[in-house]
Protein backbone atom coordinates (compact mmCIF):
# COMPACT_ATOMS: atom_id res chain seq x y z
CA UNK A 1 0.00 0.00 0.00
CA UNK A 2 1.20 3.50 -0.86
CA UNK A 3 -0.31 6.54 0.85
CA UNK A 4 -0.19 10.24 -0.01
CA UNK A 5 1.94 10.69 3.11
CA UNK A 6 4.46 8.22 1.66
CA UNK A 7 4.67 10.35 -1.50
CA UNK A 8 4.83 13.73 0.23
CA UNK A 9 7.96 15.64 -0.72
CA UNK A 10 10.25 16.07 -3.70
CA UNK A 11 11.16 13.61 -6.44
CA UNK A 12 12.89 13.44 -9.81
CA UNK A 13 11.34 11.25 -12.50
CA UNK A 14 13.44 8.98 -14.70
CA UNK A 15 12.85 11.33 -17.66
CA UNK A 16 14.09 14.33 -15.68
CA UNK A 17 10.79 15.90 -14.61
CA UNK A 18 10.63 17.44 -11.17
CA UNK A 19 7.85 16.09 -8.98
CA UNK A 20 6.51 17.75 -5.83
CA UNK A 21 3.72 16.23 -3.75
CA UNK A 22 1.84 18.31 -1.13
CA UNK A 23 -1.11 16.36 0.25
CA UNK A 24 -3.13 15.39 -2.82
CA UNK A 25 -1.56 18.12 -4.99
CA UNK A 26 0.83 16.76 -7.63
CA UNK A 27 3.16 19.24 -9.35
CA UNK A 28 5.13 18.12 -12.40
CA UNK A 29 7.81 20.64 -13.38
CA UNK A 30 6.00 23.16 -11.17
CA UNK A 31 2.64 22.71 -12.94
CA UNK A 32 -0.35 21.06 -11.21
CA UNK A 33 -1.19 17.72 -12.82
CA UNK A 34 -4.75 17.95 -14.13
CA UNK A 35 -5.78 14.43 -13.19
CA UNK A 36 -3.73 14.12 -10.01
CA UNK A 37 -3.59 10.87 -8.09
CA UNK A 38 -5.94 7.91 -8.40
CA UNK A 39 -6.86 6.71 -4.93
CA UNK A 40 -8.69 3.54 -3.92
CA UNK A 41 -9.39 2.55 -0.30
CA UNK A 42 -7.03 5.31 0.97
CA UNK A 43 -4.15 3.99 -1.14
CA UNK A 44 -2.52 5.61 -4.17
CA UNK A 45 -2.94 3.27 -7.15
CA UNK A 46 -1.82 5.62 -9.92
CA UNK A 47 -1.73 9.09 -11.41
CA UNK A 48 -2.79 10.41 -14.79
CA UNK A 49 -2.30 7.49 -17.22
CA UNK A 50 0.08 5.57 -14.92
CA UNK A 51 -0.60 2.72 -12.51
CA UNK A 52 1.54 1.94 -9.47
CA UNK A 53 3.90 -0.90 -10.35
CA UNK A 54 6.49 -1.06 -7.55
CA UNK A 55 7.65 0.72 -4.40
CA UNK A 56 11.25 0.66 -3.12
CA UNK A 57 10.93 0.91 0.62
CA UNK A 58 13.93 -0.16 2.72
CA UNK A 59 12.44 1.93 5.54
CA UNK A 60 10.84 5.05 4.04
CA UNK A 61 9.74 5.16 0.41
CA UNK A 62 12.85 5.94 -1.67
CA UNK A 63 11.58 5.19 -5.19
CA UNK A 64 8.30 4.50 -6.95
CA UNK A 65 7.79 2.84 -10.35
CA UNK A 66 4.74 3.68 -12.46
CA UNK A 67 3.49 1.74 -15.50
CA UNK A 68 1.51 3.31 -18.36
CA UNK A 69 -1.99 1.97 -18.93
CA UNK A 70 -1.30 2.09 -22.68
CA UNK A 71 2.21 0.67 -23.20
CA UNK A 72 4.23 -1.97 -21.41
CA UNK A 73 7.36 -0.07 -22.46
CA UNK A 74 6.30 3.23 -20.88
CA UNK A 75 7.46 3.32 -17.27
CA UNK A 76 8.47 6.12 -14.95
CA UNK A 77 10.63 5.82 -11.87
CA UNK A 78 10.47 8.54 -9.24
CA UNK A 79 13.48 8.87 -6.94
CA UNK A 80 13.64 11.03 -3.81
CA UNK A 81 15.73 14.19 -3.93
CA UNK A 82 16.08 17.23 -1.72
CA UNK A 83 14.20 20.48 -2.29
CA UNK A 84 17.33 22.32 -3.48
CA UNK A 85 17.68 19.86 -6.38
CA UNK A 86 14.08 20.52 -7.40
CA UNK A 87 14.65 24.29 -7.25
CA UNK A 88 17.80 23.97 -9.42
CA UNK A 89 15.99 21.84 -12.01
CA UNK A 90 12.90 24.08 -12.09
CA UNK A 91 15.08 27.19 -12.54
CA UNK A 92 16.95 25.50 -15.40
CA UNK A 93 13.66 24.46 -17.07
CA UNK A 94 12.36 28.04 -16.80
CA UNK A 95 15.61 29.43 -18.19
CA UNK A 96 15.48 27.07 -21.20
CA UNK A 97 11.81 27.94 -21.80
CA UNK A 98 12.58 31.65 -21.80
CA UNK A 99 15.51 31.11 -24.19
CA UNK A 100 13.26 29.13 -26.53
CA UNK A 101 10.60 31.84 -26.40
CA UNK A 102 13.16 34.54 -27.15
CA UNK A 103 14.52 32.57 -30.12
CA UNK A 104 10.96 32.14 -31.41
CA UNK A 105 10.32 35.89 -31.11
CA UNK A 106 8.56 35.88 -27.76
CA UNK A 107 9.16 38.27 -24.91
CA UNK A 108 10.99 37.25 -21.72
Amino acid sequence: MLSLDDLSGTWVASRGETIVVYGDLLLINGIPAQRGFNIEHNAVVGFSIYLLKDVVRPSAVEAVVWQSKFSEYDQQRWTRVDKQEIQRRDARTKELSLQSAAIAGGMS
